[in-house]
């Protein structure tokens, strides 16, 4: 199931050529979870910011929690790890995988999640050089 979505993914960001933070987040976190290099969730995050084992971590502004919020950001500065900072965390949920895939390959039981951190990126591709160029031009310190 995991190759036919990457396939999907990837044919998306290919017959479209232009790459914006949604489809290079699709494209970049998907490899990374097939491979096991994300964290999800305060605990995790903070242990792969903690190890230094991050190179990008991605925060919810849907958080309610304010110090959530300080701690993951003081956390990525002190380690100096981008910050980028997404609108909706459900949709952090489900790029991660925080989901149930029904039979028509539907998204359902979408789980919130407030931050993730990719941890290897992997092979390089377009969408991997994209997202570091916008994390280096536009992440929250």
């Amino acid at each position: 199931m995991a190759d036919s979505d990457n396939e999907q993914v990837d044919t998306k960001v290919e017959e479209t050529g232009e790459l914006n933070l949604e489809s290079a987040l699709r494209a970049v976190l998907l490899k990374a979870r097939v491979r096991g290099e994300i964290s999800r969730g305060l605990n995790e995050v903070c242990l792969a910011l903690d190890k230094k084992a991050a190179k990008i971590c991605l925060l919810s502004d849907s958080c309610d929690n304010d110090s959530y919020k300080k701690l993951i950001a003081a956390l990525c500065n002190e380690q100096d790890v981008p910050l980028i900072r997404v609108p909706d965390g459900q949709f952090l949920g489900r790029l991660a995988g925080l989901c149930k895939i029904d039979a028509s390959g539907e998204p359902r039981s979408i789980v919130r999640t407030s931050s993730v951190t990719i941890n290897n990126f992997g092979e390089e591709s377009d969408a991997k050089t994209w997202l570091e160029d916008y994390a280096a031009k536009n992440a929250s310190k």
